[in-house]
C-alpha cells in the first residue's frame, strides 16, 4: 500500500511538472507570436529600413525560437497547442493594427 502511495505521489509530482513546463512552452510560443505580429506590422507600415530590417530580423529571430520550443516540447513528449494570444496582446495587435 505505501509502495502504490509513493507511486501516486510521484506521478501527481510528474503530472505537475510537466503542466508547468507545458505552460511555460505555451506563453512563451504566445510572446514569440506577438513578438512576429508586431514585428509585420512595423515592417508593413514604416517607410524606414531601418525599422524594417529590425522587424525582419524579429519575425525571423522569434520564429526559430518558436519553432525550436516546439521542438524541444515535441522531444519532451509535452503536447503543445497552436500558440494564440491572449486578450490582453489581442487587443495591443489590433490596436496597433487600427482594428479596434
Amino acid at each position: 500500500a505505501q509502495e502504490q502511495s509513493d507511486n501516486s505521489k510521484a506521478a501527481i509530482e510528474m503530472m505537475s511538472k510537466v503542466s508547468k513546463a507545458q505552460d511555460f512552452l505555451q506563453h512563451a510560443a504566445m510572446g514569440d507570436m506577438f513578438e512576429m505580429r508586431t514585428a509585420e506590422l512595423a515592417n508593413e507600415r514604416s517607410q524606414n529600413q531601418q525599422v524594417q530590417q529590425f522587424a525582419q530580423m524579429l519575425i525571423k529571430d522569434h520564429g526559430a525560437a518558436s519553432q525550436e520550443l516546439m521542438n524541444i516540447a515535441q522531444a519532451a513528449g509535452i503536447q503543445m497547442q497552436n500558440p494564440t494570444l491572449d486578450q490582453r496582446h489581442q487587443t495591443i495587435v489590433d490596436s496597433l493594427s487600427g482594428a479596434e
